[in-house]
């Protein structure tokens, strides 16, 4: 999967530079988000986990770690989008 083919909600795998991978819940970041302190270099798609934060998972203020997905070249699709999951289950997803 290519970048520009990420939408918000769907949640995908990256592989990281050791070879593991994670998975992530894609969310839109802005220059807003950006000049508030959000710790991303550019506006765009970014991949969250980390749901330790109050919330119901939809925004990124539920995550306490973001990816920023421009960065890699192996995206993988997991689920389409997060409607009908827990958040309990949304948990065990983006461990």
């Amino acid at each position: 999967m290519k970048y520009k083919e990420l939408k918000k909600h769907m949640i995908v795998r990256v592989t990281k530079d050791d070879g593991s991978s994670v998975n992530v819940l894609v969310l839109p970041v802005t220059e807003k988000d950006i000049k508030n302190g959000m710790n991303a270099s550019e506006a765009g798609f970014c991949g969250f986990r980390g749901l330790w934060y109050k919330g119901n998972g939809t925004t990124h203020k539920s995550y306490g770690k973001i990816y920023e997905l421009s960065l890699y070249d192996n995206i993988e699709l997991v689920r389409n989008n997060i409607f009908g999951l827990s958040k309990k289950k949304l948990q065990d997803i983006l461990k």
